[in-house]
C-alpha cells in the first residue's frame, strides 16, 4: 500500500478506491469499486456480496443451517445388511461447516439392537468407483430398541472444511441378529434428483471404466444412481480403506438411509 503521509489530496487521489456513487457509502446495490480517476476495477460491492467477472461471487449468508445430510422421509428401508456387515453409502457436502452430532429416523424396532456410525472421506478407483477412504470421526452408536428419532453426539466435531466439498460416505454397521429387523428411514424427498444434478453440475458427466455413460460421478461398481452402497464383511471400522478392505464385498445395493448432520453455529 502506498505511503500517503504528507501527500495532498490532489496528487494522490488516483490512487485511491472508491464507490461508483460518492454519496450513498455501501447500499444493497452492487456499486463497482473504482480508482481516483473513476475507472471500475474487476470488483462489485454490496453489502451481503462481492462479485468479479473473474471471479468466485462471494455471498453473505442468510443463515447457518440447522442441519445438513440426505434428511428423512416417512418411508423405511431394507438394511440391506446382516451381522458383520458394514454398509457404505455416498452422499454430497459442501464442505462449509462442522458437525456436532447424527440423527436417524428408527420406523421398526427390535429390541436390544442399535446401529453405529461413522463418515468417510472418498476415493475413486478404477475398479471400485467411489468407495469409502479414510475415517473422519470415531464412529457413534445408536440405539434402535424404541422408535423414533436418535441423536448420537460425536466425541469431536465432524468437519469436512478441511477437503472442502464433494462425495463422502456415512457407514453404518447394524448391531443385531444375522436378518436386522429394525429398519430406519430414507432420505428426503427428492434429494436424490437434486444431489445427482448438484453433482453434475460441479464436476461434470464421468465415465465407468466400460466406456458406458455415468449421469453423476456417484459411481460404485460402474453404477450412477444415487446411494447406491457397498455391502462390506467386515464387522469393525477401519481407520483407511485399503484394498484388502474393498475386496470383501459381498453386494452392491440401493441402501439410502436418511440421516441430519447438526451444524456447529
Amino acid at each position: 500500500m502506498a505511503d500517503l503521509s504528507n501527500q495532498p489530496i490532489n496528487t494522490s487521489y488516483p490512487g485511491l478506491l472508491t464507490l461508483e456513487t460518492a454519496t450513498t457509502g455501501i447500499t444493497q446495490n452492487l456499486q463497482s469499486l473504482q480508482d481516483g480517476l473513476g475507472n471500475n476495477t474487476g470488483f462489485q460491492i454490496a453489502t451481503d456480496r462481492l462479485e468479479g467477472g473473474n471471479l468466485f461471487n462471494i455471498y453473505k449468508p442468510s443463515g447457518i443451517p440447522q442441519y445438513f445430510g440426505n434428511g428423512f422421509s416417512a418411508t423405511q428401508v431394507s438394511p440391506g445388511a446382516v451381522q458383520n456387515t458394514l454398509v457404505s453409502m455416498s452422499f454430497y457436502d459442501n464442505g462449509e461447516y462442522s458437525y456436532s452430532a447424527v440423527s436417524v429416523n428408527c420406523i421398526t424396532l427390535e429390541a436390544g439392537a442399535s446401529v453405529d456410525i461413522s463418515f468417510y472421506n472418498t476415493q475413486l478407483l478404477d475398479t471400485y468407483g467411489y468407495v469409502p477412504y479414510q475415517k473422519m470421526v470415531s464412529e457413534v452408536n445408536i440405539s434402535t430398541s424404541s422408535t423414533g428419532i436418535k441423536t448420537a453426539t460425536f466425541a469431536t466435531p465432524l468437519s469436512f472444511s478441511a477437503t472442502g466439498p464433494g462425495v463422502y460416505f456415512m457407514v453404518i454397521r447394524y448391531n443385531t441378529a444375522a436378518s436386522p429387523v429394525m429398519r430406519l428411514t430414507g432420505v428426503g424427498s427428492n434429494v436424490s434428483t437434486y444431489l445427482n444434478w448438484l453433482m453434475v453440475s460441479k464436476f461434470g458427466i464421468q465415465y465407468n471404466t466400460a466406456g458406458t455413460l455415468a449421469m453423476a460421478p456417484f459411481r460404485v461398481n460402474g453404477t450412477s444412481a444415487f446411494a447406491v452402497g457397498n455391502n462390506y464383511n467386515l464387522a469393525s471400522f477401519p481407520s483407511t480403506f485399503t484394498t484388502t478392505e474393498l475386496n470383501t464385498i459381498t453386494s452392491v445395493g440401493a441402501i439410502a438411509n436418511g440421516f441430519l448432520l447438526h451444524t456447529i453455529r
